[in-house]
């Protein structure tokens, strides 16, 4: 398994719309994407940082999906306060528990 972790500073103005375009745009163009494994958005609450990460079966299914990648950080201008940090890495512990709910309380 491989991922792609995006850091960036956001608008803190902007949390609930960058939300919405996480659940509504971000999420689903990956999911179409050949070797989705999962995405997680890291939000600290007391600054304005912010982390997410994809996950892919494979290496080559990470780098066939920059182009995506590229285009959700085209969406989200005026949501970032600059582009983000983009590191790749290979997987070596991943260990899924149970499901967590989405942060606007839905499933």
């Amino acid at each position: 398994m491989y991922a792609r972790m995006n850091t960036a500073r956001w608008n803190p103005h902007t949390r609930e719309r960058a939300l919405q375009m996480t659940f509504e745009k971000i999420i689903p163009a990956y999911e179409r994407h050949p070797g989705y494994g999962g995405y997680v958005l890291l939000l600290d609450n007391e600054s304005d940082k912010g982390i997410a990460i994809t996950l892919w079966e494979t290496e080559a299914d990470r780098e066939s999906s920059l182009e995506i990648a590229k285009a959700m950080i085209g969406e989200l201008r005026g949501v970032l306060r600059e582009p983000p940090l983009t590191e790749n890495f290979e997987v070596v512990v991943h260990f899924p528990g149970q499901p967590l709910d989405r942060a606007d309380g839905t499933s």
